[in-house]
């Protein structure tokens, strides 16, 4: 797979929130820092501060970025995410209120993040949604750079609506924003930008694909999708036995498999994102339950698979990993596939995190030395 200039047998990277260190996430100033002119508390969805660009907070931010820069490159990870390092009171409503944060025509609610914003006026952008986190990744790592933003549908859907008058044309309004800062981040030299969508595994529909093809379009950086399941519900199979076939056929295009159709949660997301103009899509998992609405035609990108289970408390071993990619090499070419966490880390210890990204890392290499000696 090509990453940056180089080619890259199944690559290694992660996926969302990784662990902040403690010193970081405690500090009541820790919001992310490249808010110009807006005052207002500290550390609180919709009250992020105007903060010095020499000041003690952005330092902190760079330190705090290093620092989990540090665990994946320690890991061996071929990709480094920026870990969604946000700051503020709540990770869950910083995912989204960071963006908020950044536009104009939003009235964004006081102190909670947990009452949805209400769009009132034109939207377009402040500042740069991560030119400060590429900035800081940047310093910390020579290696290829992932980052994440937050998806159009869920931006969308999140907000209520009293300016425009149709969710669409918000939609179109947040593409627009979003487009700008694609290519920002492209000009600075981003190798992979991760579009998270939440919201896709309940379905998606044609102008919202329509709507993030424009927002991706023209802009020279590789594109990734991940359909997001949660870090937080039961574990579930990483490929069941029935899966090979659904998988080869709804993806790769193979005939279909003896025994019909297979129906699955997802199949509200097909075909629609098969329209997708994206280099690579990003699965919790690659099992038949998931993929089954691949029926129309074959998906011809990338795609990764989420070989390590945030929802697992304790590290995998690196055998247990490697036998999960052989099996996925069954149905995927290792030529298309890349290698992730089925979500974010960021509900484990960091010691945990540590320990599953080089177990993902381990198994990846003995897979690799697997295929290499096949192929001699």
């Amino acid at each position: 797979m090509r990453i940056g200039n180089r080619d890259i047998l199944l690559p290694t990277t992660m996926v969302g929130n990784y662990p902040n260190p403690t010193w970081y996430v405690d500090q009541p100033w820790a919001v992310f820092p490249d808010i110009a002119g807006a005052g207002g508390g500290r550390g609180r969805p919709g009250h992020a501060p105007a903060l010095d660009p020499e000041g003690l907070p952005r330092e902190a931010f760079f330190d705090a970025v290093a620092a989990l820069v540090h665990d994946q490159e320690d890991a061996g990870l071929d990709v480094i995410a920026d870990g969604r390092v946000y700051g503020g009171t709540s990770d869950y409503a910083q995912i989204l209120f960071h963006y908020y944060e950044r536009l104009t025509g939003f009235e964004l609610p006081a102190g909670t993040g947990m009452v949805s914003p209400r769009c009132t006026g034109p939207v377009s952008p402040r500042c740069s949604f991560h030119a400060e986190t590429l900035a800081a990744v940047r310093r910390a790592t020579s290696r290829p750079i992932k980052v994440s933003y937050t998806g159009l549908q869920v931006l969308t859907l999140f907000a209520n609506d009293e300016h425009y008058g149709a969710q669409r044309d918000l939609g179109a309004a947040l593409a627009a924003a979003m487009r700008e800062d694609f290519a920002r981040l492209a000009d600075a030299g981003v190798d992979i930008i991760q579009i998270d969508e939440f919201l896709w595994s309940h379905g998606v529909s044609d102008w919202e694909i329509e709507l993030l093809n424009r927002a991706v379009s023209g802009i020279d950086v590789q594109f990734w999708v991940h359909v997001c399941r949660g870090a937080t519900n039961r574990p579930r199979p990483l490929l069941v036995e029935g899966g090979r076939h659904g998988f080869k056929r709804y993806v790769l295009g193979d005939e279909a498999p003896a025994g019909g159709d297979e129906a699955g949660p997802l199949d509200a997301l097909w075909p629609a994102v098969l329209d997708a103009q994206v280099q690579l899509l990003d699965f919790e998992a690659l099992d038949a339950e998931d993929l089954a609405g691949f029926r129309a035609a074959p998906w011809t990108g990338d795609l990764a698979a989420g070989v390590i289970d945030v929802r697992d408390e304790k590290a995998e071993a690196a055998e247990t990993v490697a036998a999960r990619v052989r099996e996925l090499l069954r149905v995927v070419p290792a030529q298309r596939l890349a290698l992730t966490t089925s979500c974010g880390l960021v509900k484990l210890p960091r010691d945990v995190a540590r320990g599953k990204l080089m177990a993902l890392v381990e198994g990846a290499r003995t897979v690799r030395e697997e295929l290499a000696g096949a192929a001699a």
